[in-house]
This record gives C-alpha cells, sequence and structure tokens, in this order.
C-alpha cells in the first residue's frame, strides 16, 4: 500500500502533465501469466478498480495467513489462485501495474506510468540471474 500513500500525498500537488512513475517488474507479468485464469483476468483486466485491487489483495493475504508457514510455491497458487513466487514479488508487482492504470483513470491530467528497469543485480535477484545465466 506504500505505493498509494505516497500517489495519495503527492499527486495533488503535481499539475496538469505532472508524472507519476511506479517501479515494477518482469515479475509481474510473469505471475499474472501463472495465475488461475479470473486472477489473470482480473490481474489484466484494464477497467480495474481500486476497490478490486484492494480486494485482490486482501482476499490474498487473508488465504496466505490460513496456510502453514512453509507452504511451497504449488500451495499458495491453489489456496489463492495466484501465482507467489519470489515470496509474492511479481505479485506485488501485477498490483503495482494495476493501480498505476487505476491512477491513470482518477488523475486524467497526469502521465503515469510503470515501468520495469530490467534485470538488476539485487540479492532477490541474484540467484534467478545464475540459474537463468543471465547477467544483470
Amino acid at each position: 500500500y506504500g505505493a498509494r500513500r505516497v500517489t495519495e500525498a503527492l499527486a495533488g500537488m503535481l499539475e496538469d502533465r505532472g508524472r507519476l512513475v511506479y517501479i515494477s517488474s518482469g515479475g509481474a507479468p510473469a505471475c499474472a501469466a501463472k495465475c488461475r485464469e479470473d486472477r489473470r483476468a482480473l490481474l489484466s483486466s484494464p477497467d480495474l478498480t481500486w476497490e478490486q485491487i484492494d480486494g485482490l489483495a486482501r482476499d490474498v493475504l487473508v488465504a496466505l495467513e490460513a496456510l502453514p508457514g512453509d507452504a511451497d510455491d504449488s500451495s499458495v497458487l491453489a489456496a489463492t489462485g495466484v501465482a507467489w513466487g519470489l515470496g509474492g514479488y511479481g505479485f506485488s508487482k501485477a498490483l503495482v501495474n494495476c493501480y498505476a492504470a487505476w491512477v491513470q483513470r482518477d488523475y486524467p491530467g497526469l502521465i503515469v506510468n510503470a515501468c520495469n528497469p530490467g534485470l538488476i543485480d539485487t540479492d532477490l535477484s541474484r540467484p534467478y540471474a545464475v540459474q537463468s545465466g543471465k547477467t544483470p
């Protein structure tokens, strides 16, 4: 919810044609592609509302809290309908993309986008880079 809190605090200060840029990831479409069909449709809807974004996040959180702490990704997918790799990183970025699209509709005078900076050398991405033979 950090992106929403920052947006709500700052968007009113931006003039028309001001810019909001959210940092996303290639993990977002990768997550969406592996989600259950209804979740995938929701995450790719161009008309998603804040209430739907928030509802999806809360539904997944409730389902996660009911799982054992050591639940694997396939158990999380079965319980939530959401692909959960990297501790939910891709799902969080998919929600950022949805939120950016909603903000653009809610603040039509602003220029809003979510960008993918590419593979960055971090503790989270390093094992993926090594496994896939990619260089950050």
